[in-house]
């Protein structure tokens, strides 16, 4: 009885928790397939121009690996729950979720804007924090999303605020390109010319005699090998092509690295072609499970 007891209960908490898993609505959209890097659901933008801030966040991605998305949404409440979220939470949610950028480089932005309340957010990912500082965010949306916004001209305001981010990736000021790449700068080895040896010339003369003789035995004896079983050096000269170095020539040639193109290369490029193309449609590079811990700026318009 005590046995039955304890499975009914495991019984109905699993199928309380199924109930719940299953009516239970994020706040956070499932990421929509094919991916897109303009994520319009509130339909600020018309048809045209949402093609053309996809082609130009598609053609960045491909060009620098760096990934820029756009999302606009309605409200920023739950509409199952009534769950209300700033726009700061909103943008973090949606960035670490769809994974905005490359999961190693952390290399993405999130643009949001949202209609109710009406909110504007730049997210940055942890990788360009150092290049997108929050105060260089804050002018974009100073100066370029909120007054176009106010106005009702949407694509004028993402798109200068998609070029101002692209310039900034592109050509960071001297002191912060300084403290971006300070990590993996060689450190500077000096020496003190006042301890350089400083010995008995005759001891630097047997050791130079030392080296040459010793490099003399190894060539007569390799002279000596390569006479019994061939090799790099033989009596009539010091190199000959050995038999592996024809062979990967003739595959090079009938396969990677031919002009005409064997079936590998054909194969290859196809596939090559396809990928970038495909890659040009759906903005699919942008979404390689990336991350930000909260960079970024927000505004109201």
């Amino acid at each position: 009885m005590r046995y039955l007891l304890i499975v009914s209960l495991l019984l109905c908490c699993t199928l309380s928790f199924a109930q719940k898993k299953k009516t239970a609505t994020p706040f956070v959209r499932p990421l929509p397939v094919p991916h897109r890097t303009v994520n319009d659901f509130s339909k600020v933008l018309t048809t045209s121009e949402n093609k053309f801030i996809e082609k130009e966040l598609v053609n960045y991605n491909l060009r620098t690996g760096n990934a820029i998305v756009f999302v606009s949404l309605d409200s920023l409440t739950d509409p199952r729950t009534k769950d209300q979220y700033t726009i700061e939470e909103a943008a973090l949610l949606y960035f670490n979720k769809w994974g905005i950028g490359d999961k190693v480089k952390n290399n993405g932005v999130l643009l949001m804007m949202s209609r109710s309340p009406r909110r504007v957010r730049i997210q940055v990912g942890t990788g360009l924090g150092v290049v997108l500082t929050d105060s260089y965010c804050k002018e974009i949306i100073d100066n370029n999303l909120v007054p176009n916004f106010k106005q009702g001209l949407f694509f004028t305001g993402i798109k200068e605020a998609v070029e101002a981010i692209e310039n900034r990736l592109d050509n960071p000021t001297p002191a912060v390109q300084q403290n971006a790449y300070a990590p993996y700068q060689s450190q500077t080895i000096t020496t003190d010319s006042s301890n350089d040896y400083k010995g008995d010339p005759k001891v630097g003369f047997a050791v130079i005699a030392f080296i040459i003789v010793f490099c003399f035995g190894i060539f007569k004896l390799a002279s000596a090998q390569a006479r019994r079983q061939g090799g790099w050096f033989n009596s009539g000269g010091y190199y000959r092509q050995p038999s592996y170095r024809n062979s990967f020539n003739n595959y090079s040639n009938n396969n990677f690295f031919s002009g005409g193109g064997g079936g590998s290369r054909s194969s290859g490029g196809g596939g090559s072609s396809s990928s970038s193309s495909s890659s040009s449609s759906s903005g699919g590079g942008s979404y390689g499970g990336g991350s930000s811990s909260g960079g970024g700026a927000s505004g109201s318009w």
